[in-house]
């Protein structure tokens, strides 16, 4: 069911409405128009602008557009999630224009349908190699055609353009995608991302010679040469004082395979219904609810001695598949004690983590501290535009040094950017072969929202030894891309 996966990262989406005539759209320019890019000065703050981008087809400044309302319908059999994404883009001028908006999905969706729906007509979309893509979608828009282009410019970050928008006009754009449930210390949960988080971009912006303005984005941030597509992923955002945007609505139908302890989320509120046939159907409880941060939903299976199966079966193209579910016993006899270890906790220190997110962050440290064991040694790093080390190498478990690291802990403050290599590189230094008892742990929390997400892969891959290297997202909504691939590459969670 996830052969689709390895096929569709390089590729991209593209539909078009034909048929100029009869959509009575007006004459545009022959000519390729670029982009319109307004960009602070470099390394500064975000533009705070709602909702997407609305270009004017017959050229001029982009301006932002204020509604765009998202539903989502969710139906998950075992492990395997099948989503479908409906989002309606309006243009609220009175000329033609093009809509370009910058959303997430999760990191590992496999997105296999595009397309768009104007009044009653329903345009499928084609895969094809992304430059083909955009080069169609081009010629579309000259045409003065409807046409519809989705672009993958990370795992977790999309951009949706749509052309030839009439004024005042409605445009409904369908994405499905298929996805799996991550399972961890028997708790199912699944992640749904709303929003994309303003980005530390690092690096010098690109002179007007390295720059390809064919390929730049409406985003806040400039292109630099650690991250040359900035512009494409760091779209407009909104300052909560301005009020909420983008209305969400969600529905999961969910059937785990096996019966059910409990249903929750840690981040909205929900109402939970279960029928007779044990397919249980959780909707958002509040209805005015905005895409201002991930949605996650979580369940845990009745705790047994026994395993529990579950045959799923599916009729397509006139074959029947199946799928067999299988979960292990959830009660066991309790294995060999832990073994002592070094950890060395990282915390982001950074502007992104002001507010609730440095306070979630450090009560998790706080608590992470208190539980480790007197045979366990540790330190802690913290980092925004330094890195900072609390003890100059890990120091034995005891009442005084958690007590330092209580009071460290307790004084730090959000500020600075998000130099997140040098903290690495400082958490995996100090590995001392001879002391091969201690099992090494680097635990780091972080929002994971900067741009060079590639030269931190590289660093764990060449640094990372015997220690094992975990991550905590935190904030409203972290970067999960970021904070499962560094998990995969440091042989952690």
């Amino acid at each position: 069911m996830n052969h689709w996966k390895h096929l569709l990262l390089p590729l991209a989406f593209w539909l078009t409405g034909g048929l100029v005539d009869c959509l009575g759209l007006p004459p545009v320019s022959a000519q390729p128009l670029e982009l319109e890019v307004t960009a602070p000065p470099h390394k500064g703050e975000p533009d705070i602008h709602p909702g997407f981008t609305i270009r004017p087809m017959t050229g001029g400044l982009s301006f932002p557009a204020p509604t765009v309302s998202t539903h989502v319908t969710t139906t998950i059999s075992g492990l395997i999630v099948r989503t479908s994404v409906s989002q309606t883009f309006h243009n609220p001028s009175s000329e033609w224009a093009e809509g370009i908006y910058v959303f997430p999905l999760p990191e590992q969706a496999a997105v296999d349908h595009l397309r768009m729906r104007i009044g009653e007509r329903v345009i499928e979309g084609m895969i094809q190699e992304r430059a083909e893509a955009k080069k169609t979608f081009e010629q579309a828009k000259r045409k003065g055609q409807r046409a519809g282009l989705l672009e993958q410019e990370r795992p977790n970050v999309f951009t949706a353009s749509v052309a030839n928008l009439a004024p005042g006009e409605p445009i409904i754009v369908e994405i499905e995608y298929q996805d799996t449930v991550r399972y961890d210390q028997g708790r199912f949960s699944l992640r749904f991302p709303t929003v994309v988080g303003p980005r530390y971009i690092p690096g010098t912006p690109l002179s007007e010679s390295e720059a390809q303005p064919q390929d730049t984005g409406a985003g806040w941030a400039v292109d630099t040469d650690q991250v040359p597509d900035a512009s494409r992923i760091t779209p407009p955002v909104q300052h909560p004082g301005q009020g909420p945007i983008n209305p969400l609505t969600l529905q999961i139908d969910l059937e785990p395979g096996f019966l059910l302890d409990r249903v929750e989320s840690p981040t909205h509120p929900i109402h939970v219904e279960t029928d007779s046939n044990g397919r249980t159907r959780i909707t958002l409880t509040n209805s005015s609810t905005f895409a201002d941060r991930d949605f996650e939903l979580a369940w845990t299976p009745q705790a047994s001695h026994e395993a529990q199966t579950q045959l799923f079966l599916e009729e397509h193209g006139g074959d029947t598949f199946g799928m067999l579910f299988f979960l292990p016993p959830q009660l066991t006899e309790a294995g060999p004690g832990p073994r002592p270890r070094e950890v060395i906790f990282v915390i982001d220190t950074s502007g992104s983590m002001a507010g609730a997110s440095l306070v979630q962050a450090k009560a998790a440290l706080k608590l992470a501290v208190s539980r480790l064991t007197p045979n366990d040694r540790f330190n802690i790093i913290q980092f925004n535009s330094v890195t900072k080390e609390l003890f100059p190498k890990a120091l034995a478990v005891n009442p005084r040094s958690i007590q330092h690291a209580v009071s460290y802990v307790e004084a730090l403050q959000a500020e600075g950017g998000t130099e997140m290599l040098p903290a690495v590189v400082q958490a995996l230094s100090h590995q001392e072969k001879e002391e091969e008892v201690f099992l090494r742990q680097v635990i780091f929390m972080t929002d994971g929202l900067i741009g060079n997400e590639e030269e931190l892969f590289a660093t764990l891959h060449r640094l990372l030894g015997q220690t094992r290297f975990f991550t905590v997202g935190i904030g409203s909504a972290p970067n999960g891309h970021v904070m499962r691939k560094a998990a995969q590459q440091g042989r952690g969670t």
